[in-house]
């Protein structure tokens, strides 16, 4: 009878090490969960405190291309300012002649690949791009971005709005 376990004290052993277990865990869990929290704590006390009397940023626009929409107003503005980009018209040469947004060059959406080499100062100052109504210059757009322009815009309404609002324009 001497060699027989008692089944009590099995049990409570056995007991005892899964509640061991489950500590171990439980404490493991807790030190990794106050890390991240250490963690997530620094890196609030690093960001600058955000007043909430700011004036709001406004949402940039972007359309299919990926471009950021400039509108109308904002463009004359620049313009007027002297503070607009490169504005790039993707019409047709005839189409530019017949009158086009000041200070605007032009180059055709279709051969604007092969003449890459002329609008390069714009490939980190940035373009405005449009065309008659928006087909073109997205397809320029596109071109643009993926040959690693970073600051393309789009202007909003492109020559037809342009022209609907009586807006200045030049002829060559």
């Amino acid at each position: 009878m001497g060699s027989m376990k008692n089944p009590t004290k099995s049990r409570f052993w056995s007991l005892c090490l899964a509640g061991a277990l489950v500590l171990a865990v439980a404490a493991c869990g807790s030190a990794d969960q106050a890390a991240n929290e250490n963690e997530a704590a620094g890196a609030q006390a690093a960001q600058p405190a955000v007043t909430t009397d700011a004036t709001p940023v406004p949402e940039l626009r972007t359309n299919d291309a990926g471009a950021v929409v400039v509108t109308q107003e904002e463009m004359l503005r620049m313009i007027d300012a002297g503070t607009a980009p490169m504005i790039l018209d993707v019409r047709t040469a005839e189409e530019y002649a017949e009158g086009h947004v000041p200070g605007a060059i032009n180059i055709s959406h279709d051969e604007l690949a092969d003449r890459l080499t002329e609008i390069e100062a714009a490939k980190e100052a940035g373009l405005i791009v449009y065309c008659r109504s928006g087909r073109r210059a997205g397809i320029a757009e596109a071109l643009l971005l993926g040959q690693g322009y970073v600051d393309v815009q789009h202007l909003e309404g492109d020559m037809l709005a342009w022209l609907e609002a009586a807006r200045p324009t030049e002829k060559q």
